[in-house]
């Protein structure tokens, strides 16, 4: 395993202790790295007490544990650095898996105790301003699926979930390979109509008005999660094909309001900033999805179903066929 040595006095400062210790004890800080991240480490530390007696018989006091977290301050430029560690004992293992659950539980409570109310999330949409929304769009999904610094959150056999979080920002990509060629993901991607036929998270989606070939405004009604109210959404879905060999299929997604489209009673309006499909070839039949999901207003505005979930759901509709 791999051990840092931390200098006392930076420990002493952060470390309260919460049991008792004597003028005169010896203490002995223990530090062992938990787990590295993208640009942050994890080190627990264990304090222990002695005196004379405890000393010459070698039966310390255990005064406290505490977890501190060393951030990387990167400048313009630098590449994290931290070392990727694994571990090599089942007392490894627990506190590897640990540090995981502790980031996660850290990341979701930042991004809810920053909560603030923001200004709506969707924007007017008509067709004067049909060719400025859909070029922002597709623009928008690029540059963010195209981040740096995704932290893998969840990899199997079938389904990787990668992390990307700023001051405030929290983006959640999910990638999967899926067995049909590219262009035909594309297409079932592109229409959301098509949804509610593999997503058992869609209820109905309707299509409001298409402005050409690539440019859709959609309204989705999605049923309740966990006890929640049943939502809907009104999407403008812009879609791109390739310009040349190696690039993308896109379908973007970000939230719009339209006239023709009010709030429904017993549904709660939700909006989505930043969604959608990356969809790369890998050759005849087969490709890589990537679903990208910008999380907004402390992770109460989403995509309708999980982001995995969806993908997941694709994907078994094509074993099913």
């Amino acid at each position: 395993s791999s051990v840092w040595l931390l200098p006392l006095s930076e420990v002493c400062r952060h470390v309260s202790l919460q049991r008792a210790s004597s003028v005169g004890d010896r203490l002995v800080f223990k530090a062992v790295v938990n787990n590295t991240f993208n640009n942050s480490i994890e080190v627990g530390v264990r304090v222990e007490a002695y005196n004379c007696e405890e000393w010459t018989a070698n039966k310390p006091r255990h005064i406290n544990s505490a977890f501190l977290i060393y951030q990387l301050a990167n400048t313009p430029g630098d590449v994290p650095a931290f070392p990727q560690v694994t571990y090599t004992t089942q007392d490894g293992e627990r506190r590897y898996l640990s540090a995981i659950v502790r980031k996660r539980i850290r990341m979701a409570r930042k991004h809810i105790l920053s909560c603030k109310e923001e200004a709506p999330l969707s924007v007017p949409w008509d067709k004067s301003n049909q060719v400025y929304l859909g070029y922002n769009n597709v623009a928008a999904l690029t540059v963010l699926a195209g981040k740096q610094d995704w932290e893998a959150s969840s990899i199997s056999d079938r389904v990787a979930v990668y992390v990307h979080e700023e001051v405030e920002l929290l983006c959640v990509q999910v990638q999967m390979e899926v067995m049909t060629s590219a262009l035909h993901a594309f297409t079932l991607l592109a229409d959301l109509t098509l949804r509610p036929l593999w997503d058992n998270h869609y209820l109905s989606c309707e299509e409001v008005e298409r402005a050409d070939e690539e440019e859709t405004v959609y309204h989705i009604k999605c049923p309740p999660i966990n006890g929640g109210k049943s939502r809907d959404f009104v999407f403008l879905l812009s879609k791109r094909q390739p310009c040349k060999d190696g690039d993308p299929y896109v379908v973007a997604l970000r939230s719009v309001t339209v006239t023709t489209v009010p709030h429904v009673e017993g549904f709660l309006r939700s909006e989505a900033k930043c969604a959608g499909f990356l969809i790369h070839s890998l050759g005849l039949n087969s490709c890589k999805v990537r679903q990208t999901h910008q999380h907004t207003d402390c992770l109460r505005h989403s995509l309708g179903p999980p982001c995995s979930l969806a993908l997941y759901d694709f994907v078994l509709a094509f074993s099913v066929a």
